[in-house]
């Protein structure tokens, strides 16, 4: 999404979420700062997230993110990334620099 960021993953054991979250924030700001030609602030400080219990809340989840775009209006938005049959790690948009997870 232009303004926001969806991400479904497993952390490892002993990983903290919190620092995670601040790790991502800060190497994707900087990146971002430096491509856009800023600096400062690029992410809001919270963050919302939800525990996935169970097979059908992760798949919930993934459908959620993966048409997040297409309700936001944005079809066929170059920068999805999306599950193909049983495959969660394959990706659209990668000849555009999307990465595979």
């Amino acid at each position: 999404m232009p303004n926001h960021v969806h991400v479904v993953c497993r952390l490892l054991p002993g990983a903290e979420l919190a620092k995670v979250l601040q790790s991502w924030k800060s190497c994707t700001a900087r990146r971002a700062n430096a491509i856009l030609g800023r600096k400062g602030t690029f992410w809001q400080r919270e963050y919302y997230d939800r525990l996935i219990r169970d097979e059908e809340e992760f798949e919930r989840a993934v459908r959620h993110v993966v048409s997040n775009p297409e309700r936001a209006g944005l079809k066929d938005w170059k920068w999805v990334w999306c599950a193909a049959g049983e495959d969660a790690r394959a990706t659209a948009g990668l000849e555009t620099g999307a990465t595979s997870l």
